[in-house]
């Protein structure tokens, strides 16, 4: 069963609650038939050659990190929220990672319990030269290697109400007393909750 869930989450389908014994049962036979369905010879049949290749813009942006990898090719079609693109088998339905079914149409099945990751960083990439495989770590350690991992913190987060000096100034000032929190507050415009994460360092601890 183990090897099994390692195909459909190498795959990409969507998951199946088990709820019972019945359920369960159910489950097993439908990951076994969708391992029977998402085979190289499946994708590589007509009808389901003609929906990804129309879905396929081949003049896409080149990484500005690795130009020599050259156009990316982005799938046109439905995106995942994280801009993965996706596509479905049809009889029964089965939807899988676009990117995926790149992998398996020009390089066969995807090895249990391997990714397929791009070295161009973008999501909804098709290009079979821009792919590679990897594990889970693997694709960790690319991206915290790109800086595609790090949390924004201070100035650099999108919701930021003050700047460095700011929550220096306030630090400063609470720590010489005379001025309770809510005064700092008022006199920099954020909650008097905000200042007491500033002087406590659970916000802006970084500096």
């Amino acid at each position: 069963m183990f090897a099994i869930f390692l195909c459909y989450a190498t795959i990409g389908l969507l998951p199946i609650a088990v709820m019972g014994n019945r359920e369960h049962d159910t489950t097993i036979k439908r990951l076994i038939a969708m391992l029977n369905i998402v085979t190289p010879e499946y994708l590589n049949t007509q009808g389901f050659r003609e929906r990804f290749w129309s879905k396929i813009d081949k003049n896409g942006p080149v990484p500005e990190h690795m130009p020599h990898l050259g156009p990316c090719w982005i799938w046109t079609a439905f995106k995942t929220p994280a801009g993965y693109g996706k596509i479905a088998t049809t009889r029964p339905f089965y939807p899988i990672f676009a990117h995926h079914a790149s992998w398996i149409i020009h390089f066969g099945p995807i090895p249990h319990g391997l990714w397929v990751l791009h070295k161009c960083d973008t999501p909804p990439c098709l290009r079979p030269d821009h792919l590679f495989l990897g594990t889970c770590k693997d694709n960790c350690n690319d991206r915290d290697s790109k800086g595609r991992g790090r949390i924004p913190r201070g100035e650099e987060h999108g919701s930021h109400k003050l700047t460095t000096v700011e929550v220096v100034k306030i630090r400063d000032l609470y720590a010489a007393g005379g001025i309770s929190q809510r005064a700092l507050g008022e006199m920099f415009r954020v909650s008097e909750r905000a200042v007491h994460w500033i002087v406590h360092r659970r916000h802006w601890a970084h500096i």
